[in-house]
């Protein structure tokens, strides 16, 4: 766990930079449409109760909205603190705790807002021009995770099988019990045919996967 240096922001861009809405993206495409929510990047204003210019100003920093108590947020702070460095992420704001290089494992946050029902997160002015959608991608989904780089079966969990579960709206926990299998039973029941000939046994395979969207990547 490595942040990189704070960078204070200096005035407004006028725009969200492009990583901000590269990360915004991935988290959304994660974790939502039911659970997180993109509550924002481009903001003209000073941080709540101060007088400096809040890193939304420099349209660096997202706030991604969850439920109060939705473990998906909990999750995704899990997830990002384990490469704020790779990321360019200088700060964490959630539950009443701020992450950052001078804090790494979190520090009480006293500031205006609790952010109980939602994560602040600032990027460097480097991660904020440079960050790409692929690059985030890369980062924080383990390559053997990723959607159609394996089978799936009762049993099996991950970020892939959460992918799954949101594809057949279902509860996505990332946990391929009963109900994910019986969803994917009354997937391939129904799609089964032209163009594709599914095996109807609650498996996703090759030709599952590529029913769904997805090119097969073994």
């Amino acid at each position: 766990m490595s942040f990189p240096t704070w960078e204070r922001s200096l005035h407004c861009s006028g725009s969200a930079t492009p990583g901000a809405q590269a990360l915004m993206r991935w988290i959304i495409e994660t974790y939502g449409p039911k659970g997180a929510q993109n509550w924002g990047i481009y903001n003209c204003r000073n941080v709540r109760g101060g007088a400096t210019t809040s890193a939304h100003g420099e349209g660096r920093a997202l706030d991604v909205g969850f439920p109060v108590g939705d473990p998906d947020g909990d999750r995704l702070l899990q997830r990002l603190l384990k490469r704020p460095g790779r990321l360019g992420i200088q700060a964490i704001i959630y539950e009443r705790r701020i992450y950052s290089k001078l804090s790494p494992a979190g520090r009480p946050y006293t500031g205006w807002h609790p952010h109980h029902d939602h994560l602040h997160i600032e990027l460097t002015r480097e991660a904020a021009r440079d960050l790409s959608y692929v690059t985030v991608k890369r980062i924080l989904t383990p390559p053997s995770r990723r959607a159609g780089q394996r089978d799936l079966w009762k049993g099996l969990r991950g970020p892939d099988v959460r992918w799954l579960q949101r594809k057949l709206s279902i509860q996505a926990d990332g946990i391929f019990g009963p109900k994910t299998k019986e969803a994917v039973l009354r997937y391939e029941r129904r799609r089964n045919g032209k163009p594709y000939k599914l095996r109807v046994d609650g498996t996703v395979g090759r030709q599952t996967w590529r029913s769904l969207g997805v090119k097969p990547m073994y």
